[in-house]
């Protein structure tokens, strides 16, 4: 069964392939269309994405950073030829029109699912540690392990004893929150997503209350809000890129047909 987010891949690459064909090209055939399709599905299949992102960015950087570098080139490209009147064909203007929808539809969904709805599910998801504040911090890391979290008190983060890949995001609120003792009591929930690195999946919820400083990272439960989000993301982004792509195609082609016809 093919993942989503491999479909996915394979969709935006074959837009990309597309694009970059008719910068060669000024007319678009099966022919053509099924090699653009190939190529995207062999580059997905061979990992060519993240190779491709290793190469050219620098080390640390998402590999996707890449893959959304080449559809805005391939858009870009394409469309500014379009607006040159010696390089505007029907299947210039078509495949520029689809690759341009692929791109608009898959950061419209990344702004709603991955931007807006991952962090505020995040913040939800680790206040429902929040019971744990509560607990005596002597039997603090107790009730932890017993809940299967990692858990982290005030002398730990003055020890610096987090090796997370997340290690930052909570060692500065500590930071900030240690030269402003008025404030009072304090907590923040927040979700590291880089799923690219280990140990940095987790719902964390940091909470101060004067002296008494507490960590709760729930990396399950990251995990799980993560693949909920991520899958949904890829589903949703597959649908309408098929929607594109296989409609955008089909009316060209329906469109040559009938111009062929009626010069015949």
């Amino acid at each position: 069964m093919i993942q989503t987010a491999e479909l996915d891949h394979t969709l935006i690459f074959f837009s990309c392939f597309l694009s970059l064909t008719l910068l060669a090209k000024r007319t678009l055939n099966i022919r053509y269309t099924f090699g653009a399709f190939i190529c995207a599905l062999s580059f997905v299949i061979f990992d060519g994405h993240y190779i491709f992102g290793y190469i050219i960015l620098p080390k640390g950087n998402n590999p996707q950073i890449a893959t959304v570098g080449l559809l805005v080139f391939s858009f870009l490209s394409l469309g500014t030829v379009c607006l040159l009147k010696r390089g505007r064909t029907l299947d210039r203007i078509f495949v520029a029109g689809i690759t341009t929808s692929v791109f608009a539809t898959g950061l419209l969904f990344h702004f709603v699912l991955v931007q807006t709805v991952l962090p505020g599910w995040a913040k939800d998801a680790a206040w429902g540690n929040s019971y744990l504040v509560s607990v005596p911090i002597e039997d603090f890391k107790d009730r932890c392990i017993e809940s299967k979290l990692e858990c982290w008190d005030s002398q730990d983060l003055v020890s610096r004893v987090i090796e997370k890949e997340y290690d930052q995001l909570i060692y500065g609120m500590f930071d900030f929150y240690a030269n402003k003792p008025e404030i009072g009591v304090v907590g923040h929930g927040i979700g590291s997503f880089n799923d690219l690195g280990e140990n940095s999946v987790a719902l964390i919820l940091y909470h101060q209350a004067g002296a008494d400083v507490r960590v709760i990272a729930d990396s399950e439960g990251g995990r799980r809000v993560h693949r909920t989000v991520r899958n949904l993301f890829y589903l949703l982004s597959s649908v309408a890129h098929l929607v594109w792509l296989i409609g955008g195609l089909t009316l060209l082609f329906f469109h040559k047909k009938r111009f062929a016809m009626r010069n015949a």
